[in-house]
């Protein structure tokens, strides 16, 4: 079978290079501007396409770019995160059509930024589904889901780690699957659930929170993403990466985004509703520049007095 590659991302080049492993044929590799935290830039889409013999496009338009690959004889096209929508008349020129890979549990968690979602609304589980494209948003027939089980000490980190394994191994099954002539089931037309895209600013910490619904948002927000963020009252940004509930032994009375008690390496935080946040891993922004944990707290948190806003 020939399968062109279309999008972005490292778990895409990892299932070009299984593929490849596994003997299919990729005659095309099409790329577009890649975002930071993919760790993965167009050069290393180009790196592949040379060792494969694969024609390479670099390009976010579909339409200016077609004729490069629409004699190719490819009969199946994998992508994940391409920059733009995907017009019609692609997705139907290829025989077995264009398959994406989606964090969702179709029809359940359309859209955009869907891990991220599952984690603020307490899911217990994220979903991986691999789906025929169709013009409609994640709307497609669907060949192979896997799911993961969350909890409160799981990280959006820890979703896209068992997404790089997971995405490459889905895409050889659904191959094999189209190869025995299986097709795919369409989806329910009900309990559609659409999520929207999330910004860096939406990670911003209200302290006025509670410390479940701060905790979560951190989760949502941690790396290989931006972080969620709060200020110094000095008005200096600080990002804070790993966190957990806690009790105290104690009754208190508290400004939310107050310091209760430090560390060397760690802040207990006053929240919302008398409850508290032990913040794990903490960076001052001086600069532009990040300042290690320790270091951080230890210019941010002099006294007792100490405010996060």
């Amino acid at each position: 079978m020939r399968i062109g590659i279309l999008g972005r991302t490292r778990d895409l080049i990892s299932t070009a290079n299984l593929l490849y492993k596994n003997g299919y044929e990729i005659p095309f590799i099409w790329t577009c501007k890649s975002e930071k935290y993919y760790k993965c830039d167009e050069y290393e889409f180009k790196k592949i396409a040379q060792k494969f013999g694969s024609v390479f496009i670099n390009s976010s338009s579909i339409r200016k770019n077609f004729d490069l690959i629409k004699n190719l004889n490819v009969q199946v096209v994998l992508s994940i995160n391409f920059l733009n929508l995907i017009p019609n008349f692609f997705l139907n020129h290829f025989e077995f059509g264009v398959l994406n890979a989606h964090f969702g549990d179709l029809p359940k968690y359309r859209g955009n930024a869907c891990p991220n979602w599952a984690i603020l609304n307490n899911e217990k589980q994220v979903f991986l589904t691999i789906y025929k494209m169709d013009e409609g948003l994640d709307s497609g027939p669907i060949y192979l889901k896997k799911k993961i089980k969350i909890n409160s000490q799981t990280y959006i980190k820890n979703i896209f780690d068992w997404g790089a394994n997971e995405i490459p191994l889905m895409f050889l099954d659904t191959i094999e699957k189209i190869k025995k002539g299986i097709k795919p089931k369409q989806q329910s037309i009900s309990k559609i659930l659409r999520c929207f895209p999330r910004k860096p600013e939406d990670s911003r910490i209200n302290w006025n929170d509670d410390a479940e619904t701060i905790h979560k948002l951190i989760r949502a927000s941690s790396e290989p993403l931006e972080g969620s963020y709060c200020f110094s009252e000095n008005r200096k940004k600080i990002i804070i990466w790993e966190s957990s509930m806690i009790k105290m032994d104690y009754d208190f009375y508290a400004i939310p985004g107050q310091i209760l008690e430090k560390t060397k390496d760690s802040v207990k935080v006053a929240c919302g509703n008398k409850s508290v946040l032990l913040v794990t891993k903490i960076n001052l922004i001086l600069n532009n520049k990040k300042i290690n944990n320790i270091k951080s707290i230890s210019m941010l948190f002099k006294s007792l007095r100490s405010r996060l806003i």
